[in-house]
């Protein structure tokens, strides 16, 4: 199994992880302190593991509750038991003590990496208004990814 593959197994045992206490592996808590920081601390653990790519699943387009940052307090709450100077749960709450995605989210969420892939160019998409297109039902996720350097594949 590869390292990439392993990462993505371990990102999605990250979202069920705090479950299994005593099962966390040092991977588990650093694919949570990764998604949990800001883009240079994540590139500094990314690039310790050797990560070249990371899967993030986003369902804002269509609404997809079960995708990575509905998810994402499971990282925060991984990564805060190892690193409780670095990661803060509470930091990730709105001025009014709320998990949000939005206008209302503390700073601290709109910089973590998470966000930042969840998130990234999505004010800039274009829907038509309606009913959705066969297209559009047919998706069920998108996917970015976020490359360190090319694994040469299509």
């Amino acid at each position: 199994m590869s390292r990439q593959s392993a990462l993505l197994i371990d990102q999605s045992r990250g979202d069920n992880g705090a479950l299994y206490g005593s099962l966390l592996t040092e991977l588990d808590v650093q694919v949570g302190k990764a998604m949990s920081s800001n883009e240079s601390e994540a590139y500094k653990i990314m690039t310790a593991l050797d990560v070249d790519y990371v899967l993030v699943i986003f369902g804002g387009v269509i609404g997809y509750s079960g995708d990575d940052i509905n998810k994402f307090l499971w990282m925060v709450r991984i990564a805060e038991g190892e690193h409780p100077k670095d990661i803060q749960e509470s930091n990730y709450f709105s001025e009014r003590g709320e998990f949000r995605v939005d206008n209302e989210a503390s700073q601290t969420m709109l910089n973590c990496l998470m966000y930042k892939l969840s998130y990234y160019r999505f004010g800039e998409m274009k829907v038509s208004h309606g009913p959705p297109t066969a297209s559009l039902r047919s998706v069920h996720f998108l996917c970015f990814l976020f490359c360190r350097r090319t694994a040469g594949l299509p």
